[in-house]
């Protein structure tokens, strides 16, 4: 959940810093909101260790992408 969080508020940074990228945001936000709602509602299905390896790191990796665009470094 909170990797969601994380997520839509820097897609609300980079929709701010460019609007003309407000409907890529939508459409990522959507995707995003989704995927974490199948994660969190599978309570009877547990998720396998590489898929949870690989959304944590899908997740860090936006993150440092989001933080390293906001101190322009990218």
């Amino acid at each position: 959940m909170a990797g969601c969080v994380i997520y839509l508020l820097i897609l609300v940074v980079q929709v701010w810093n460019r609007p003309s990228l407000w409907l890529e945001g939508l459409l990522i936000g959507t995707a995003i909101a989704a995927a974490t709602a199948m994660y969190w509602f599978r309570d009877r299905v547990t998720l396998d260790l590489w898929e949870k390896a690989a959304l944590w790191a899908a997740v860090l990796l936006f993150l440092g992408y989001g933080i390293a665009r906001l101190g322009g470094l990218v």
